[in-house]
């Protein structure tokens, strides 16, 4: 059949795609081929936020406050293990407006969220990017802070499902950074926080999220530059906004 030379029968279930998408749902993805390899000091982590757990209501008061993600928590969570672990001194959150109204930008609610649960860490070792709506945004608007500090020895951390196209965009944007999970580094905490990743793992949260994500990706072979993403971006979550005060 034509299956060997790639080809798919009529009817037939397209296996490559799933095994492509299987590939990016796979959990080895949050690992470094080589951690030892890996620097262990960094002058910056770079911090994605990845949007709150519910958007506005009708309804919402100009004091309702949206919660963060699971992603962004434990994103926010992680990088305070790092902070706390000495593999760095300064954490640059990176995030929008994106709930609306005058409400703190995502990168605000991390840190407001660090702070809680890491208050040794001063105020002056956060740096807040709050003007970014999409990944390549993301990378823009911290491209501009680190050039600012003359920073170059960088890690970015996000959710391992993101990660990866994380790190091609941020590429693209002339920033060479190492990779962490958040995830990775929450499974070093505790034994709790080992089963609390194998939960989110499992989730029908997160297998949709990466779904998702691999279309993303596909979607980025054709528009590298992230003109139909920001667009997009701009239309549900940035100018879209607007009609959710």
């Amino acid at each position: 059949m034509g299956v060997e030379n790639g080809n798919v029968p009529p009817g037939a279930p397209n296996f490559r795609f799933q095994s492509e998408i299987g590939d990016e749902m796979s959990p080895r993805l949050e690992q470094s081929a080589n951690p030892e390899a890996r620097p262990q000091n960094f002058q910056a982590v770079i911090v994605l936020g990845k949007n709150w757990r519910e958007r506005p209501p009708k309804d919402a008061t100009p004091d309702w406050k949206p919660r963060l993600s699971i992603e962004s928590e434990m994103s926010a969570l992680a990088a305070g293990q790092m902070y706390r672990d000495g593999k760095t001194t300064r954490l640059i959150f990176t995030g929008g407006r994106t709930a609306g109204g005058d409400r703190a930008s995502e990168a605000e609610a991390m840190r407001d969220y660090l702070k809680k649960k890491f208050p040794e860490i001063p105020e002056g070792a956060i740096e807040i990017e709050s003007e970014s709506i999409d990944t390549f945004a993301n990378a823009e608007g911290v491209s501009s802070l680190l050039q600012s500090h003359g920073l170059d020895n960088v890690a970015l951390l996000t959710v391992g499902f993101h990660l990866s196209r994380a790190d091609r965009i941020f590429k693209s944007k002339g920033i060479k950074a190492e990779c962490f999970s958040s995830e990775e580094i929450m499974r070093a905490r505790s034994k709790h926080h080992d089963k609390l990743v194998d939960r989110f793992h499992g989730s029908g949260r997160v297998k949709w999220a990466k779904v998702m994500e691999f279309a993303a990706k596909r979607l980025l072979d054709l528009d590298s530059e992230g003109d139909a993403v920001g667009a997009l971006a701009k239309l549900v979550r940035g100018d879209g906004k607007k009609k959710l005060q």
